[in-house]
């Protein structure tokens, strides 16, 4: 199942991935999957997704759970998954992600999301406790300084910051 895939990696420690939210994602048009499948029950294993998931605030989105499976990376598949996602988002809807994935930090940049430190958005602490991030704020978030994405360590960007 897609979901122990996903955790097998060790890439979602702050959570488990269950499968019931994976496939309600996907069925809200939430959710972008390979093979490619018209939103139905797909006819072969899933080896690709990434979704929008909804947050506290209404007028915000998460975009998350980017997975690849391993033989099928590499051919910037993650990217056009992402894409797509983003492209049919509604107007109204403001993004942010949270990864120490260079691919992933590559996307969040290509689609306007800021890399953020305190220096950037001062009141990044408040913002997280508006749209639920709690305890998962990275704390590279906190930081004052200047601010560089350094592989590893957990970055939060975010759009129209």
């Amino acid at each position: 199942m897609l979901a122990d895939d996903m955790n097998a990696t060790g890439e979602f420690c702050h959570r488990p991935v269950r499968q019931a939210p994976l496939r309600q994602a996907h069925y809200a048009r939430r959710a972008e999957v390979r093979p490619a499948t018209a939103h139905c029950v797909p006819s072969e294993p899933i080896w690709g997704y990434v979704a929008r998931l909804k947050t506290r605030a209404s007028g915000w989105q998460e975009l998350a759970q980017f997975y690849v499976r391993k033989d099928k990376a590499g051919d910037g598949v993650l990217s056009e998954m992402a894409n797509v996602l983003i492209a049919n988002i509604p107007p109204r809807i403001k993004l942010f992600g949270i990864t120490k994935n260079p691919a992933v930090a590559e996307v969040f940049a290509r689609h306007g999301l800021l890399l953020i430190t305190k220096a950037v958005m001062p009141d990044v602490e408040e913002w997280a406790d508006e749209v639920g991030l709690g305890k998962r704020l990275p704390p590279t978030a906190l930081h004052t300084d200047g601010h560089t994405f350094v592989e590893g360590s957990l970055w939060l960007f975010v759009q129209g910051a």
